[in-house]
């Protein structure tokens, strides 16, 4: 759900739905289908019968899965709230905005998202703002409040103290030097060491696979050299990219830079004169768990995936707290 429109008249939120995650389901069931038609030998009723039945339940399941469009309207001049459903509520009747976080529950999706709920009167709630991306999120909050003043409630880990949908103030220009490294997303170093501990487990067996081949005289074809070198190569550079994964936030007095590293590469890197920045602020789906940096800078919010302490710290230093 971003900010599609924006005028003194209305404003229009949208979001394109994506496929649900029983698609997947869908995909597995609609590939049994075929297998009892593609084996070999007659096609009987029964199995006929069989590939039917599996195929419609894929067909019924890819319908509940299908992308659905969302979208609400906030009609300023009328004071009317006017969701996809062509259910109108009284704009009088909303009691503020809350940062909160959860799934696409009305795409039945797990997908964790960044949220601002509009509150109304009786408890009742609508997704305002919608994004895996905080900083889209926060921008889009702050124009909206440009045209209608509600409260907001902090949510996303952030204290009563932070309020970045507010414009910030010009902050200091003295920033000390500093380097801040973390990963960019939880668990992955403990991914990283189960992936290179699958990676021994699948190198030795497969050694004394083709080891035993060798000794017993058995030839071994190309294809089968090729497959297991290839599967064995890529379990080792996940895990080597796994492990090696870093995001690097280098705080100067002069200019701030975050890049990410993995492999030795630079995957992406982002610069800024530190004059530039207005704040910075570490968000997360849980309290007291972050999961990205948001920096404020003249030219809007950019968020980056830094996980735990690392993101704190690296807020901390920018924000000059």
């Amino acid at each position: 759900m971003v900010l599609c429109h924006a005028s003194p008249a209305r404003l229009e939120i949208r979001r394109s739905g994506g496929f649900g995650a029983t698609v997947l389901s869908a995909i597995a069931l609609g590939a049994f289908a075929l297998a009892p038609l593609l084996s070999g030998g007659a096609v009987t009723s029964g199995r006929a019968l069989l590939a039917f039945v599996l195929g419609l339940v894929a067909g019924l399941l890819a319908i509940v899965a299908r992308p659905r469009a969302r979208g609400l309207r906030i009609l300023l001049d009328a004071g009317v709230i006017d969701d996809d459903q062509g259910t109108a509520r009284a704009l009088a009747r909303a009691r503020g905005i809350t940062l909160t976080s959860g799934g696409s529950t009305l795409e039945h999706a797990a997908r964790a998202r960044y949220r601002a709920e509009l509150e109304l009167d009786a408890g009742e709630r609508l997704v305002l703002l919608e994004d895996p991306d905080p900083a889209r999120v926060l921008a889009d909050l702050r124009r909206v409040l440009g045209y209608v003043s509600l409260p907001v409630r902090p949510g996303w880990g952030l204290g009563d103290d932070r309020t970045p949908w507010r414009t910030a103030p010009p902050r200091r220009t003295e920033t000390p030097r500093v380097s801040i490294r973390g990963k960019p997303q939880e668990a992955e170093r403990g991914a990283g060491i189960c992936v290179a501990g699958g990676a021994l487990v699948i190198g030795t067996a497969m050694g004394i696979m083709h080891v035993a081949r060798i000794r017993s005289g058995a030839d071994t074809s190309l294809l089968s050299w090729v497959l297991s070198l290839s599967l064995f190569g890529f379990v080792v550079v996940l895990a080597a990219f796994l492990l090696s994964d870093v995001v690097v936030v280098e705080i100067g007095p002069d200019r701030v830079r975050v890049e990410r590293h993995a492999l030795g590469l630079t995957l992406s890197r982002f610069e800024v004169a530190a004059a530039e920045i207005r704040g910075a602020t570490a968000v997360g789906l849980v309290p007291g768990e972050p999961r990205h940096l948001v920096l404020e800078t003249r030219a809007g919010f950019r968020s980056f995936s830094l996980v735990g302490e690392a993101a704190t710290r690296a807020a901390a230093a920018l924000d000059g707290a």
